[in-house]
Protein backbone atom coordinates (compact mmCIF):
# COMPACT_ATOMS: atom_id res chain seq x y z
CA UNK A 1 0.00 0.00 0.00
CA UNK A 2 1.11 3.57 -0.36
CA UNK A 3 1.27 5.93 2.68
CA UNK A 4 0.40 8.69 -0.26
CA UNK A 5 -2.96 8.04 0.32
CA UNK A 6 -2.68 8.26 3.71
CA UNK A 7 -1.00 11.77 3.75
CA UNK A 8 -3.75 14.59 4.51
CA UNK A 9 -2.11 16.87 1.97
CA UNK A 10 1.27 18.24 1.60
CA UNK A 11 1.36 19.24 6.36
CA UNK A 12 0.30 15.44 6.84
CA UNK A 13 2.89 13.31 7.59
CA UNK A 14 2.57 12.68 11.27
CA UNK A 15 -1.02 12.28 10.83
CA UNK A 16 -0.79 9.41 7.95
CA UNK A 17 2.01 7.52 10.58
CA UNK A 18 -0.86 7.59 13.07
CA UNK A 19 -3.18 6.43 10.43
CA UNK A 20 -1.32 3.58 9.47
CA UNK A 21 -0.83 2.85 12.94
CA UNK A 22 -4.23 3.08 13.97
CA UNK A 23 -5.96 2.15 10.91
CA UNK A 24 -4.41 -0.13 8.78
CA UNK A 25 -2.13 -2.33 10.23
CA UNK A 26 -3.78 -3.36 13.41
CA UNK A 27 -6.53 -4.95 11.28
CA UNK A 28 -3.59 -6.60 8.90
CA UNK A 29 -1.83 -8.23 12.38
CA UNK A 30 -5.24 -9.33 13.03
CA UNK A 31 -5.22 -11.58 9.17
CA UNK A 32 -8.27 -8.64 8.86
CA UNK A 33 -8.69 -6.35 5.70
CA UNK A 34 -7.81 -3.10 6.09
CA UNK A 35 -10.24 -0.09 5.31
CA UNK A 36 -9.41 3.27 5.12
CA UNK A 37 -10.72 6.41 3.29
CA UNK A 38 -8.20 8.02 0.85
CA UNK A 39 -7.00 11.22 0.37
CA UNK A 40 -7.68 13.04 -2.65
CA UNK A 41 -4.42 15.37 -3.65
CA UNK A 42 -7.15 17.00 -6.53
CA UNK A 43 -9.68 18.39 -4.36
CA UNK A 44 -7.35 18.55 -1.12
CA UNK A 45 -9.08 16.68 1.48
CA UNK A 46 -10.60 12.48 1.97
CA UNK A 47 -12.03 11.27 -0.85
CA UNK A 48 -15.31 8.77 -0.62
CA UNK A 49 -13.42 5.72 -2.10
CA UNK A 50 -12.81 3.58 1.00
CA UNK A 51 -9.36 1.26 -0.28
CA UNK A 52 -9.15 -2.23 1.28
CA UNK A 53 -5.93 -3.92 2.18
CA UNK A 54 -6.21 -7.33 2.11
CA UNK A 55 -4.50 -9.47 4.81
CA UNK A 56 -1.50 -11.44 2.79
CA UNK A 57 1.23 -13.04 4.74
CA UNK A 58 3.35 -10.23 2.97
CA UNK A 59 2.03 -6.73 3.21
CA UNK A 60 4.40 -4.04 1.47
CA UNK A 61 3.84 -0.57 2.81
CA UNK A 62 5.65 2.23 0.92
CA UNK A 63 5.99 6.27 1.79
CA UNK A 64 7.59 8.02 4.67
CA UNK A 65 6.71 7.00 7.53
CA UNK A 66 6.39 3.54 7.23
CA UNK A 67 9.00 3.24 9.88
CA UNK A 68 7.23 5.10 12.26
CA UNK A 69 7.76 4.21 16.13
CA UNK A 70 3.99 3.86 16.46
CA UNK A 71 3.53 1.86 13.61
CA UNK A 72 6.90 -0.25 14.77
CA UNK A 73 5.91 -3.49 16.66
CA UNK A 74 3.84 -4.15 13.55
CA UNK A 75 6.53 -4.43 11.28
CA UNK A 76 8.14 -7.41 10.84
CA UNK A 77 11.07 -5.85 8.50
CA UNK A 78 11.95 -2.31 8.03
CA UNK A 79 13.83 -1.40 4.87
CA UNK A 80 15.20 2.34 4.50
CA UNK A 81 16.00 4.06 1.18
CA UNK A 82 17.98 6.91 1.80
CA UNK A 83 19.38 9.75 -0.20
CA UNK A 84 21.21 13.63 -0.25
CA UNK A 85 18.93 16.02 0.45
CA UNK A 86 19.63 17.67 -2.99
CA UNK A 87 19.14 14.19 -4.78
CA UNK A 88 15.82 13.61 -3.23
CA UNK A 89 14.85 17.52 -3.91
CA UNK A 90 16.08 17.06 -7.83
CA UNK A 91 13.91 13.69 -7.95
CA UNK A 92 10.94 15.76 -6.90
CA UNK A 93 11.01 18.27 -8.93
CA UNK A 94 11.48 16.18 -12.03
CA UNK A 95 8.68 14.07 -11.50
CA UNK A 96 6.01 16.62 -9.36
CA UNK A 97 7.20 19.50 -11.58
CA UNK A 98 8.42 22.93 -10.07
CA UNK A 99 4.96 24.12 -9.82
CA UNK A 100 5.32 22.12 -6.34
CA UNK A 101 8.38 24.00 -4.76
CA UNK A 102 6.38 25.32 -1.85
CA UNK A 103 4.83 22.08 -0.85
CA UNK A 104 8.10 20.30 -1.53
CA UNK A 105 9.82 22.67 0.77
CA UNK A 106 7.19 22.25 3.60
CA UNK A 107 7.33 18.38 3.36
CA UNK A 108 10.91 18.29 3.34
CA UNK A 109 10.65 20.05 7.26
CA UNK A 110 8.87 17.35 7.79
CA UNK A 111 10.73 14.51 7.07
CA UNK A 112 13.96 16.12 8.83
CA UNK A 113 11.39 15.98 12.06
CA UNK A 114 10.45 12.51 11.85
CA UNK A 115 13.56 11.71 11.05
CA UNK A 116 14.98 13.00 13.88
CA UNK A 117 12.24 12.02 16.38
CA UNK A 118 11.45 8.33 15.20
CA UNK A 119 14.73 7.49 13.31
CA UNK A 120 13.44 4.64 11.06
CA UNK A 121 17.38 4.40 9.68
CA UNK A 122 18.53 3.23 12.75
CA UNK A 123 16.12 0.51 13.58
CA UNK A 124 16.02 -0.37 9.51
CA UNK A 125 16.81 -4.34 8.56
CA UNK A 126 18.41 -3.37 5.58
CA UNK A 127 19.17 0.73 4.93
CA UNK A 128 19.54 1.17 1.09
CA UNK A 129 21.79 4.10 0.03
CA UNK A 130 23.46 5.83 -3.40
CA UNK A 131 25.59 3.27 -4.11
CA UNK A 132 25.93 0.52 -1.51
CA UNK A 133 23.41 -1.75 0.39
CA UNK A 134 23.75 -1.96 4.33
CA UNK A 135 21.73 -5.19 6.07
CA UNK A 136 21.53 -6.52 9.58
CA UNK A 137 20.21 -9.64 10.42
CA UNK A 138 16.04 -9.74 10.47
CA UNK A 139 14.63 -9.14 13.84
Amino acid sequence: MRLEDLYPGWDGLRAATGRLATEVLPALTRGETARYARWDWTADRYGVIQDEVPAKEVTIVEGVGAGALAAAPMVSALVFLDAPEQVRHARAMARDGEGYRPHWERWAAQELAYFAQDRPHERADLLLLPGSVQGRALR
